[in-house]
């Protein structure tokens, strides 16, 4: 009888399983999607251990007859040896395991939490509901429970050892995280509470209880219980610490420029389309611009306008509904293709803008063409360029079509100028900010908000690389991701190489024919991350040059010289 669990089976030492927030598989940088079923399956190995086939079976497959069931089974398996490119589900006649070595982040949530405190985050398979498999779904809501609480007494524990320790600050980042993740729980609080009296900072004591007694308040019409009453007391009889000095609040120019800067013949276009009521379609790289030309836009003709979200994609008709929602139009039990059409085909508003159409929902996106074409009425759509989703093919066949370009040198010198910020001198800064951000606006404005970080302030950078905040480096590194190994490998020679870097010398390091490169080239040059020579832009040189760890940095280094000395 074949009762042992799988043996570990050999995984790709890149390979690494997400199971928390968006399910995906990680191969190195690049990330390939799961489906439902896929990610249901990965789940229950991951979080249950060692599996019998039978249960699988019952939970995914239930209303399916048991062979037909089985093959659909091996045909999963194949799929995803396929998609990571070697065996990490080890499979026996009558059970299931993940591989032993294979990486997920159902593993250990102490361990991550050691070395940050924001990792583990995220619901077990985010958004994915599963309301037909009425089994699977009962075993994904006390999956997900018997998660939180691993989470919830790994942050405690880690917590408790850094007090111990004499690390508080270690501990209260902690217990920050614990309350976001478990917002109704007065424990949580009251521990947040108390390492801020053990620190002596008696006005985070304060705002610590009275976000708790808020919380309860609002969601619970509840009082804090004895024991915090008491802890809030000794807060109170505690002597103060002086006041610290006020931080400086960066100005809110940068986060709403007051003009739309660098825009005008996009404008024009759209006011041109808008007339003739012809459907526009607005592309650009994240941070470009698309969302601010819009709203404007949308703001001057007083048009709705609605954006997709993040996780549209499991909803089906989820971009559609908030449209019909917005326009007022009665909301059924359920949404499908004839009641939203039905719902839509009534209104006049003066105009409709949809934005972020990359993270919108398939349904809605094979239904919009038929919208569009239904009754005239101006729409612009918009979403970035490389992102859009199965079922916008139809995208590119709209009449008018914008892609917005970064800002030129002398736009993003107007822009600076524009903010009016002390401290920023617009002439002295805007060609170093322009080849660091590339002209991309919210690479601009991210980086004038770290120039004026309090505390800090511009003069620190004065000659120094100016900053990267962490908001860019993650978004320059999901674009990066994107790209196939071979672009990565010859993107991360050049930034290494610097300003001695040549076709010959990425030959000689990747022991590659030039020709070899075309490809991966022109990869490179469609994503934007070089023009011409070299790099867009500073940022994206600085974020495939971190993405080398340090002792292969050095070896390429060493290639580098030889190919250079040769």
């Amino acid at each position: 009888m074949d009762t042992a669990p799988p043996v570990a089976v050999a995984t790709n030492a890149e390979l690494r399983l997400q199971l928390l927030r968006t399910p995906q598989l990680w191969r190195g940088d690049r990330a390939v999607a799961l489906n439902r079923l896929d990610a249901a399956l990965l789940a229950l190995l991951a979080h249950d251990g060692p599996t019998t086939r039978a249960r699988a079976l019952a939970l995914l497959w239930p209303d399916i007859d048991a062979a037909a069931a089985r093959n659909l089974l091996r045909q999963r398996l194949f799929r995803l040896r396929r998609a990571a490119g070697c065996e990490f589900v080890g499979a026996l006649a009558t059970r299931l395991a993940l591989a032993e070595d294979l990486a997920h982040d159902l593993r250990d949530p102490g361990a991550a939490l050691l070395d940050d405190p924001e990792a583990a985050a995220g619901e077990l398979l985010g958004d994915f509901a599963y309301d037909e498999l009425s089994e699977f779904r009962d075993w994904l809501e006390g999956a997900r429970e018997r998660w939180r609480a691993r989470r919830r007494e790994a942050l405690r524990a880690l917590a408790r050892r850094f007090e111990q320790q004499g690390q508080p600050a270690r501990a209260i980042a902690l217990a920050e995280r614990l309350v976001r993740d478990e917002p109704l729980r007065e424990h949580a609080h009251r521990e947040l509470i108390r390492l801020h009296y053990l620190c002596g900072d008696r006005n985070a004591a304060r705002a610590a209880l009275a976000r708790l007694r808020a919380v309860l308040a609002r969601e619970l019409d509840a009082a804090p219980g004895a024991e915090t009453e008491a802890l809030a007391a000794l807060v109170e009889a505690s002597a103060a610490l002086p006041e610290p000095a006020a931080a400086r609040v960066v100005p809110v120019a940068t986060l709403r420029p007051p003009r739309l800067i660098g825009r005008d013949a996009a404008w024009h276009t759209l006011e041109s389309s808008w007339r003739d009521g012809m459907p526009a379609l607005v592309l650009g790289e994240a941070g470009i611009g698309k969302s601010r030309l819009i709203d404007d836009f949308a703001r001057a003709h007083g048009a709705v306008r609605v954006c997709a979200r993040p996780g549209d994609a499991h909803a089906p008709f989820a971009l559609l509904a908030r449209l019909a929602a917005e326009l007022g139009a009665p909301s059924p039990e359920r949404w499908d293709a004839p009641r939203l059409t039905q719902a839509l085909a009534p209104l006049q508003p003066a105009g409709i803008v949809l934005d972020d159409l990359h993270f919108a929902d398939e349904a809605s996106l094979e239904l919009l063409p038929a919208l569009l074409a239904a009754k005239p009425r101006p729409w612009v759509l918009a979403a970035r360029a490389h992102e859009l989703v199965a079922g916008a093919d139809w995208l590119a066949e709209l009449p008018v079509r914008i892609e917005l370009a970064p800002l030129s040198a002398g736009s993003v010198h107007e822009l600076l100028d524009s903010l009016g910020l002390p401290g920023i001198d617009a002439q002295a800064w805007s060609e170093r900010v322009f080849r660091h951000s590339g002209g991309n606006p919210f690479f601009v404005l991210e980086t004038v908000r770290a120039l004026l970080e309090p505390g800090i302030g511009a003069g620190a950078w004065a000659d120094t690389a100016l900053p990267a905040p962490g908001t860019l480096q993650r978004l320059i590194a999901a674009r990066l991701a994107k790209l196939s190994p071979a672009a990565l490998k010859l993107a991360r020679v050049a930034a290494l190489a610097a300003a001695d870097f040549s076709v010959d010398v990425a030959a000689a390091v990747l022991d590659q024919h030039p020709l070899d490169q075309l490809d991966a080239w022109r990869e490179l040059e469609a994503a934007d991350v070089v023009r011409g020579q070299g790099f867009a832009h500073d940022l994206i040189r600085q974020a495939c040059r971190a993405a080398v760890p340090e002792a292969l940095r050095a070896w390429l280094h060493g290639r580098i010289a030889a190919a250079l000395e040769a």
